[in-house]
Order: structure tokens, then C-alpha cells, then sequence
């Protein structure tokens, strides 16, 4: 019989850099931090109730460590809605590597057209509506410029 279980939620942030013709130019995936009050956020959502959900993501061009202490990027440079989610395509069960237990993962889009961003990119966060940032990723550079579309998919598993 199981005693004990722990919630571990995580992240996992992929960019990818297309053309016009939407071939995908460079890729990566780096895990994030969900920050305190990001805890916080999901905590008092599941108490109160009245918490705006996660609805947008900004992304910015600050190389400074994540620290749990974190509320907001450190240069921000764009910040943009996510996609609308689609419960069937965007909240999915999970089981863990070892098959044992099962998870909810969810998964945000969200884009930054040929006019946002174009700068170097190395961190993006989700936020709600109220400012409230969730979590924090530094990445490698990303140059985002007038000739690309940014494609920024994050996975969150609870």
C-alpha cells in the first residue's frame, strides 16, 4: 500500500525558430523553474478559486540565474497571449517512466510574429492575467529577428 506521494511539477520550454516557409531553423528544449509564486499561484487556485489562470508569455533578454525568489523576467522584452487551450489536445494523462503512477501534463502554445521580439532572446515566463508570474527559464540565445516566427511550446507536468 502506498503511504506517501509527492508533487513534483515541472516544465519543459521548446523554441522553435521557422521561416516563412515554415521550416523549423533552429530548435531547442531546456527544463524551467517554477518559481515561488508560481507555487503560490497554483496553491491559492486550489483553495480560492478566484485566481486568474495562466494567459500569457513573455520572453526577454536576461542571462541572470533563475532564483526561486523570482516575480518577473529580468529584461523583458515582448509579451504575448497563449494560444486558447483545447482540454483534448492540451491536457493529457501521463504515467510516470517507472509506469507506476499517473500524471496530468499541460501543454501551452504561444507565438511571437515577424514584428515581436526581435531581439536576442535567453529567458522567457507564463503569467496570469494578474501579473503573477508562474515560472522562469534562461536558455541559450535565441536571435529572433523580422524574418522569423518564434513557436514557444510549454509543457507543465502536475
Amino acid at each position: 500500500m502506498k503511504t506517501s506521494e509527492a508533487l513534483d511539477m515541472q516544465g519543459r520550454l521548446t523554441l522553435q525558430l521557422c521561416d516563412a516557409a515554415g521550416r523549423v531553423i533552429q530548435r531547442q528544449t531546456a527544463p524551467n523553474h517554477i518559481v515561488l509564486s508560481g507555487r503560490d499561484l497554483v496553491a491559492r487556485m486550489f483553495v480560492l478559486g478566484d485566481l486568474k489562470p495562466i494567459s500569457h508569455l513573455a520572453v526577454g533578454k536576461g542571462t541572470q540565474a533563475v532564483a526561486a525568489s523570482d516575480t518577473k523576467l529580468v529584461a523583458e522584452v515582448a509579451r504575448v497571449p497563449i494560444k486558447p487551450l483545447q482540454l483534448d489536445r492540451d491536457l493529457l494523462e501521463i504515467s510516470t517512466e517507472d509506469g507506476k503512477d499517473k500524471r496530468k501534463k499541460v501543454v501551452i502554445h504561444a507565438e511571437l510574429g515577424y514584428a515581436q521580439g526581435n531581439e536576442s532572446l535567453t529567458e522567457a515566463a507564463l503569467f496570469n492575467q494578474n501579473g503573477i508570474m508562474y515560472n522562469r527559464i534562461v536558455f541559450a540565445p535565441v536571435q529572433k529577428t523580422q524574418d522569423f516566427v518564434l513557436t514557444l511550446i510549454w509543457e507543465i507536468t502536475f
